[in-house]
This record gives structure tokens, sequence and C-alpha cells, in this order.
């Protein structure tokens, strides 16, 4: 028999049968511990997982009921019924504000069971609650509410606290949150019951479970409690204070751990009988023989093709699929060195220069136009650090939507392409066209989920616009959607929609224009910290490079570093959401890192950015955030000003030149 009416299947074969062989005596001693501790172990994963998601699930309903919060506690309307309170009349203003969200719902209704929502003064004593929700609770705060609150000081007192405690009508949430900002004057509590968001722990784990009281007494039953297939797993969901709140248990599915540990018992159950020092080495000596060289072979052969030497063939030596393969390998390289010479070609026709970059972010071809351009020799010109090279630091992609595909991001995999920019210190904006014709109610959040999914440091959100002399505009002016009557002014892309559209008005487009930001603030944290951390990245990148070309950018990325750090302690006191706190602890650990400690004159500078930022502070909360800048215009050179004036028109040349700004 010849080596080339081999296959590797029956090569395989042969090794693995004595491998059996040998294996077989080992699972009669080992098989039943070895079971066991896959059985202990599942136990024991499913365990924490239960416990992970069981935080998860509490931080989910912490967000939720903290975003309802800070909703009322920053409404202008509640803290003036808060401050009326104790007036004719004001008590009951306050009720109909705290039942609010009871009648007219609220963003997140859907994800939490709202109880009830209540109002203590700055002593902690009970003002006012709603009069929907709930009834039957004693009026008075957890009493680890109240311990954690009371071990806060000074600006702490600022942030928000939560907690799981039993009442007496069971396990509840509360989330207090106060109100009036630096200004406090009192405190909301939001109480939800939990019961709602415990299936959640299900669908993290994936995994059938069943919720319990402490005593036992069933909350949610699964089917497959007390299945034989199914192993359940215990855990006690802990109330702030460490009284048990509910009893959850998971349900393993062992069924297919068992076939496999006696599947696995069947196949091994000789093979110590057989196991000789002959064998392993009969074994060891077909697999490097047969299989291994051959592989390594052909895998060099392949990686120097893929590298660019298009001209090599693999060699056909071999068992019968490996020459197989080498054949049709060779076939298939001959066809691509073709086609290449024939592009390239065409391509160096071309004066526009062409960069064409591979899935590692390594130019894989690059014609002469763009040599010329960059003023690079072709070995210069590599990968995306050539952005790098010529100081690039921010890059507006227009990424548009995930379900119209635009020709322009044809085959872009914007998730790696944003990490490697990023990684290399330049910031990116995505930007998103909202309002499209394939857009309703539901799908515009595909977008809108897609795009912060990226996280971009910056994001931009922007309806449809129909501009007159654009083909859109014509078509819509056909179809009778443009509106005419909106004034120009009006037609730009942070406002209302000035067309008809099938699923939203114009008042809805504005508001869902405004809740896309407030995601991707909520779910990605605030853009100046987005782009702190992109430049920290950059520093870190260029830094240790092995290429002098991107180190010498280094002392860029770490001069706009020194400015950016006066900023942190201001953010420190006004960080507005979770995932900003987050960055900012990343942030700080990524300063000290990379930079040291700060300096006195740098503690100084920070101080200032705090008086100015609790002035703009105050001037939003007072006044407003609208602020319009003073019009101003920028002369031509002096010496040419009049010539270039004339040169425009005669009549400018005797008339006052002034652009409006703002």
């Amino acid at each position: 028999m010849r080596i080339e009416d081999l296959s590797i299947r029956s090569v395989t074969v042969i090794i693995f049968v004595m491998i059996g062989l040998v294996a077989s005596i080992l699972s009669l001693f080992a098989g039943s511990y070895f079971r066991q501790a896959a059985l202990d172990a599942q136990v024991g994963s499913l365990s924490r997982v239960i416990e992970v998601a069981s935080q998860e699930m509490l931080k989910s309903v912490r967000g939720h009921t903290f975003d309802l919060g800070m909703r009322l506690a920053h409404s202008d309307e509640m803290i003036r019924a808060l401050h009326n309170a104790n007036r004719p009349g004001g008590s009951d203003q306050l009720v109909g504000l705290l039942n609010d969200p009871f009648i007219n719902g609220f963003v997140g209704f859907a994800n939490i069971n709202l109880e009830k929502i209540r109002i203590y003064d700055l002593n902690l004593k009970f003002v006012a609650e709603s009069a929907k929700g709930i009834s039957g609770l004693d009026r008075y705060l957890d009493g680890h509410l109240v311990q954690a609150l009371a071990q806060r000081r000074g600006v702490e007192r600022l942030k928000a606290v939560d907690a799981l405690w039993i009442s007496p009508k069971g396990p509840l949430h509360s989330t207090l949150v106060p109100i009036g900002g630096l200004r406090l004057i009192g405190y909301l509590e939001i109480i939800i019951n939990p019961v709602f968001n415990l299936p959640d722990i299900g669908v993290i784990t994936q995994t059938p479970i069943s919720i319990f009281s402490p005593s036992g007494k069933p909350i949610i039953r699964d089917a497959r409690n007390g299945s034989d297939r199914h192993l359940p797993v215990e855990y006690l969901l802990r109330t702030a204070d460490g009284a048990p709140a509910f009893k959850i248990v998971g349900y393993e599915d062992v069924g297919k751990l068992n076939a496999a540990m006696e599947k696995t018992r069947i196949v091994t159950v000789s093979g110590f009988l057989l196991l000789t020092f002959g064998t392993l080495l009969s074994a060891l000596w077909l697999f490097n023989r047969f299989l291994f060289v051959p592989v390594q072979r052909m895998v060099r052969d392949m990686k120097q093709m893929a590298a660019g030497k298009l001209d090599l063939t693999v060699d056909k030596n071999g068992l019968r699929d490996f020459s197989m393969l080498a054949e049709t390998f060779n076939a298939m390289a001959h066809q691509v060195r073709q086609r290449t010479n024939d592009l390239e070609r065409l391509l160096d026709l071309d004066d526009s220069a062409i960069l064409c970059f591979g899935k590692d972010q390594e130019a894989v071809y690059f014609n002469r136009g763009a040599a010329t351009l960059f003023g690079y020799s072709p070995e210069e010109i590599g990968d995306l650090d050539i952005l790098v090279r010529l100081g690039v630091n921010f890059i507006w992609v227009g990424v548009e939507s995930k379900n119209v595909l635009y020709a322009k991001n044809k085959n872009t995999d914007f998730q790696v392409l944003f990490s490697e920019l990023k990684k290399r210190g330049i910031s990116v904006l995505a930007s998103s066209i909202l309002f499209n014709e394939e857009h309703d109610k539901n799908t515009i959040w595909e977008d809108v989920d897609y795009v912060t999914s990226l996280k971009p440091d910056y994001v931009q959100f922007a309806p449809l616009g129909p501009i007159p002399g654009t083909k859109l505009y014509e078509d819509y002016e056909k179809q009778g959607k443009v509106i005419h009557d909106i004034p120009y002014a009006s037609q730009h892309g942070q406002g209302k929609i000035w067309f008809r559209h099938d699923h939203f008005s114009r008042e809805e487009s504005e508001d869902f224009l405004r809740l896309a930001f407030e995601i991707d603030y909520n779910r990605n944290g605030a853009s100046m910290l987005r782009g702190m951390r992109t430049t920290l990245n950059g520093y870190a990148y260029c830094r240790n490079h092995p290429e002098e070309a991107v180190r010498v950018r280094a002392e860029g990325f770490r001069k706009r570093l020194t400015i950016m750090r006066y900023f942190l302690t201001a953010s420190t006191l006004f960080v507005q959401n979770r995932q900003s706190e987050i960055l900012l602890r990343e942030i700080k650990k990524s300063f000290r890192s990379e930079l040291g400690r700060t300096k006195a004159l740098g503690l100084a500078l920070s101080l200032l950015v705090v008086c100015y930022s609790l002035k703009e502070y105050l001037r939003c909360r007072l006044v407003g955030d609208a602020r319009r800048p003073k019009t101003s215009y920028r002369p031509l050179n002096r010496q040419s000003r009049t010539e270039a004036k004339a040169a425009i028109s005669p009549e400018l040349a005797v008339r006052p030149a002034k652009a409006v700004c703002g």
C-alpha cells in the first residue's frame, strides 16, 4: 500500500484505537471520582452564576429606579411642591406629582413593578407618599438606608443609596434619591416589588429557576422541579442587613453530563489492559510521521503565500487527503496571482491614492498615488499606524444604520475598526441617521442600540434631512411629504423633522432624538471621559511602540493629558451616572500609572476648573443652558482684503464684510 492511498481518517482511527485500549482501565478506577467531581464543579459553578445573576438583577433594578428618581427629584415642579408642602393645598400638589408615574407611566415602566413613591425631609421625617400603589407600609425608612445615609458626609450625601429590605408586605427594594441637587431639601424614595424582576435571573443564567420565600412557600415554580436529570442548586438572596429575602433554586441539567460520562466509561473500559511502552511510541511515531510533519509543512507554505509570496506552491507529498488539498490550494493560488496582477496594473493607472487594509489592520496593497501623496515609501506604508504618523487624532465615521446598507460601509467591521482606532489614541465620532423610511417606533431602537454598542467617543444622532436640491427632496416633494411652512432655519439635524413620516409626528421625532442621546449617555458615559480614555490609550500605545515615527507622537498625547487632568476633580463632583463613575475610576487609575501623582500647580488649576464648573452648574440650574455666542467676523488679510472683495464682486468691494456665527 502506497502512502498516497492512506487517508487522515484511517491513520487517526488506528491511533485512537490504541489510545482507547490504553485508557479503558483508567476509566474503571477514575470514572466515579471524575463524575462526582464534575457534578460538584457544575453545582458550584451554577451557584456562583446565580449569585452573580442576582446581583446583576438588583443592579438593573437599581438603574431603572435611579433613572425614575432622578427625573422626579430634579424636576423644578417637584422642588417647588416640596417647598410649599406645609402651605394650604401644598400636600395635595405633592401627592399629585407622586401619583403621576402610576397614572401616566414613565420611561422604563415595563422593567420594574413600581409599588410606592415617598418623600422625606432632610431629617428623614416622612412628608408625603403617593396615593397609588401598595398600602399598609410603615411610614419610615428601612434602618439600613438610614444607617447608610448617616455614614455619608459632604457631597457623598448627594448620591443615591438603595437596599433590599423586608416589609410587612414582603421583600421590597428601595432607592433613595436626594432632591434639590447641591441645595439638598429632602429625599425621594422609590419602592418597587423585586418579585417582578426575579425571572431575569433565569434569563441571565439561561437556567430554569424556581423562587421560594425563606419559609419555603413557592413564589415562582419551574415545571422541571423534581426531574431526575435536573440537579437543584440553592442560593439565598439576602437583604441589605443580611436577612434572607428569597430562596433561589436553579436546576442544572446533568443529563448530558451523565450520558457523556457513561460514553466515556464505555469507550475507555479496556485502555490500560494493553498499555505498553511500545504502544505509546508507535502512536507518537504515527502522529509525527503521517500527521504532524505534513500539517506543519503545509501550514508553513500557506503562511508564506498569505504573507504575499504568491509565487510559492504548497508541497503535495504526503497522505491522499494532503495531496488533494495541496493541488486544490495551488490551483486557487494560481487564479489569485492572475487576478491580483490584473488588479494592481489597473489601480496603478489611477492617480488617486488607494490603500487597501486587511482584517489585521495592515495594508495589503497601496498604489503609486498613495506613496506619492503621503510621502512614504511602499515599505513604510503598513497599517493603521500611518494615521498616527500623520498626526490624526479625530475621525468622523458615518455608520448611519445597521439594517440599511450603504455602499461606503459594505464589509466594514465597525467594532474592530473603532477598537483599533481608539487603541491608537484616535477619537471616533459615530453618526447615525434616524427616521429613515424603514424606521418605526420599534426598529429605530435597533440602530440606536447598534451605534451605542460600538462604544464611540462621541455620537451623533440626526434625522433624515430632505434638503432642497437633493434627490431625496425631489422624491419627497413628489410624494407630498415635504412640509413647506417650516422655516429654513428649523431644518437641521438636532430638532424636529420637517417632513411627514409614516410612523412619527414632528413632536414625537424630537422626543425620540433626545432619548437616543440619553441612551448613549447612560450606556457609555460622558463623552469627555471617553475621549480622555482614548487619549490615555494613544499615549501608552505610542510610548511603547517599536517604531520611532510612532513614538514621537507620545509627547503630543502627554501634553493633552496634562490639560485633561485638570478636569478630573470637577468631573468627580458633578458625575451624573453609573457608567461615568466607572469610567472616571479607570481614568484616574490610568493617570496615576502613566503620569504619576498630580503636582501642586496641577492641583491649583484643578481647583480653578472646579470653581468655573460650579458657576456653570448654578447658571444652568438657575438660568438655563441656552447661550447665544456673540456675533463676530474675521476680515481677510489687510493688504489683500479690498482686492479680494473686488475680485468677488464690485458691489461687495464697497460693502462691509460680515460673517454671522452661531
